[in-house]
């Protein structure tokens, strides 16, 4: 019996940590990447140029990296069945602990594929999320971006509670799951709803600060000094 990646982190501590940012140690990655008809130019050329870029400037440490050519991606893993196990062959001959893939998969794509090579799987949305939450510098843009981050994660929070969705509805396991996975979406929710407000007055007080200037008198002067 094959055993199946759990990746449940504690929300919690994950919004709670969000003030507060160390610096993790480099990751060994695998990039993987999925070439569809129409790719052009240096992407199709070079397929894993820029995935391997990206996942190096988020800090990973990318030990190999592999494609595949589709003419769509598969609707359970996104890659071939034949890929996804070479793919895991790849992923623990190097003992990596992350696959980032070059494609943007739905929720269901990333927790299949995560059970298939045993290990946390990053797409391109998420990949460049993270890395625009490690380049922001003003309180704003920070928001933005974690904002971003939080309306990407509720969509994917039941792929993070798998291991309670597969026994849900056996004895014992009814309501824990239902309920943690309940009390995550609120959290977020109401991150989210925190996050949009305080946007919303930054913006505000930036309109009037432009308000006020457009309706004071402008005046340039020019001179010299000998």
């Amino acid at each position: 019996m094959r055993a199946v990646c759990i990746y449940a982190p504690n929300l919690s501590l994950f919004l709670k940590g969000r003030a507060e940012t160390t610096q993790a140690p480099a990751q060994k990655a695998v990039a993987a990447a999925l070439i569809l008809p129409g790719s052009m130019g240096e992407r199709a050329l070079n397929p894993l140029e820029e995935i391997v870029g990206l996942a190096e400037a988020a800090g990973a440490n990318v030990v190999d990296s592999d494609f595949q050519r589709r003419l769509k991606p598969d609707v359970r893993t996104a890659f071939g069945k034949g890929k996804v196990e070479e793919l895991r062959i790849l992923c623990s001959h190097h003992h990596a602990n992350l696959l980032i893939v070059d494609h943007n998969l739905s929720p269901s794509q990333a927790r299949n594929l995560e059970e298939e090579v045993m290990i946390r799987v990053v797409d391109r949305t998420e990949l460049i999320l993270d890395i625009f939450s490690t380049r922001a510098r003003t309180r704003e843009s920070r928001w933005q971006v974690e904002l971003a981050q939080m309306q990407y994660l509720r969509t994917r929070l039941r792929r993070m509670w798998t291991h309670l969705e597969r026994t849900e509805g056996a004895i014992g396991a009814r309501g824990p799951g239902e309920t943690q996975l309940e009390s995550d979406r609120r959290m977020v929710d109401q991150r989210i709803s925190k996050l949009r407000s305080r946007i919303k007055k930054v913006e505000r007080r930036s309109v009037r600060r432009t308000n006020e200037r457009a309706s004071g008198v402008n005046a340039s002067l020019v001179g010299y000094t000998n």
